[in-house]
């Protein structure tokens, strides 16, 4: 995708919902894009989850994002054209598959808490 791939607003309602009840996630801006932080007290603000494109991008153990890349529903994250180790583009829509992002959303944040 280009430095100007657009968002859906859906999706960033969807990851507001689901992040709702955790107190140390915050919403944030980049490069025109909504992102999600954590930032819990005395930690470095570390983001996890970008509104990009078509879905959420997601920092996630690099293995991971490997073994998900093989699959079509997934993509690489390439913000500016070049893509970053350890983010992947996951749809997120009323699809049986939407549980399961909502379970890398979690993965990612735990992942991101733990650095």
């Amino acid at each position: 995708m280009s430095p100007k791939a657009e968002y859906r607003q859906d999706v960033l309602h969807a990851l507001r919902e689901l992040l709702a009840g955790e107190p140390d996630v915050q919403l944030g801006q980049m490069m025109g894009h909504p992102v999600f932080y954590y930032v819990a007290p005395g930690a470095k603000r570390r983001m996890f989850a970008c509104v990009y494109g078509p879905g959420v991008a997601l920092k996630l153990p690099a293995e991971l994002v490997t073994e998900l890349l093989i699959e079509p529903q997934y993509a690489p994250f390439t913000p500016l054209g070049r893509p970053m180790r350890g983010w992947l583009v996951a749809p997120l829509a009323a699809t049986p598959d939407a549980k399961d992002v909502e379970e890398l959303v979690r993965q990612a944040l735990d992942f991101v808490s733990q650095q």
